[in-house]
């Protein structure tokens, strides 16, 4: 069951604010660009926002009607021994997946934690438009500190995902990605499996030992994405899963490179 990104037709640029990345940039430049490992006790920005250590992958379950939280902040996440600034939800790479059953509703308060502005975007879903998370055109960008109370049905089952839907070029490369499993009502839909897994596959770029810097002024990538250098699968460069011979094994797998079609296989 595979999911890839083909949302390339839905970035800020009504009313020319792909142009207007003043405060983003500032923001990126107070963070020497994002690019490298700063010392720890230097603060940047106006010191109020100080990054997370990455956590280990969780599984959200909300029950019908049932509200959680996610938030976009600023981590460290080591990726080959070296530790870079990035964004999370819920201080996770990927984000928590959120686990429902078909015909169910929940809400999501979401808050913003950045610095600077952002939207989630609930990718597959079918939702009221004001939940869709486009800025400009189903919401206004959520400016740092706001929050905004995302109400979510899952009318059909599947694998589906959720991200930032402003600048991806940079926030989704950093991290602002997650997935969203939905149980058919029934087990007729699905046959029986002993285990499964999940697989988010995505790359990033690294250079000269620091994230790639992304343009002052607008997105300077096709398809808001770039061609990544390091290979990442649930957020890790070495990834792997243990099998029990004979089990019948369920992977979902979604795509969420900004840019890259992958040549995918097991290896055992």
């Amino acid at each position: 069951i595979i999911s890839q990104d083909s949302c390339f037709g839905c970035m800020p640029d009504i009313k020319n604010h792909i142009c207007d990345m003043d405060e983003y940039v500032s923001y990126s430049d107070s963070l020497k660009n994002i690019s490298y490992r700063i010392p720890d006790d230097e603060k940047y920005g106006d010191g109020s926002l100080q990054p997370a250590i990455e956590s280990q992958s969780s599984v959200y379950e909300p029950k019908h009607n049932e509200k959680i939280a996610i938030n976009a902040s600023i981590i460290w996440k080591n990726i080959n021994g070296m530790d870079y600034m990035m964004y999370a939800y819920n201080n996770e790479i990927p984000g928590p997946l959120i686990k429902v059953r078909q015909g169910s509703t929940i809400l999501v308060n979401f808050t913003n934690n950045l610095g600077v502005e952002t939207s989630v975007h609930w990718h597959g879903l079918r939702l009221a438009n004001k939940n869709d998370g486009a800025p400009y055109v189903t919401q206004n960008p959520l400016k740092s500190g706001e929050s905004y109370l995302y109400e979510l049905k899952f009318p059909d089952e599947g694998v589906y995902w959720y991200h930032s839907h402003f600048r991806e070029d940079a926030q989704q490369e950093k991290g602002l990605y997650g997935m969203m499993l939905v149980m058919p009502k029934t087990g007729d839909n699905f046959s029986e499996i002993d285990k499964e897994k999940i697989l988010v596959l995505d790359d990033i770029l690294i250079k000269n030992n620091g994230l790639e810097i992304f343009s002052r002024k607008n997105i300077n990538h096709a398809l808001m994405g770039r061609f990544g250098d390091t290979m990442l699968i649930n957020g890790k460069t070495d990834y792997e899963a243990t099998i029990v011979k004979g089990d019948v094994v369920r992977f979902y797998i979604t795509n969420t490179a900004n840019a890259r079609p992958f040549n995918f296989s097991i290896e055992k």
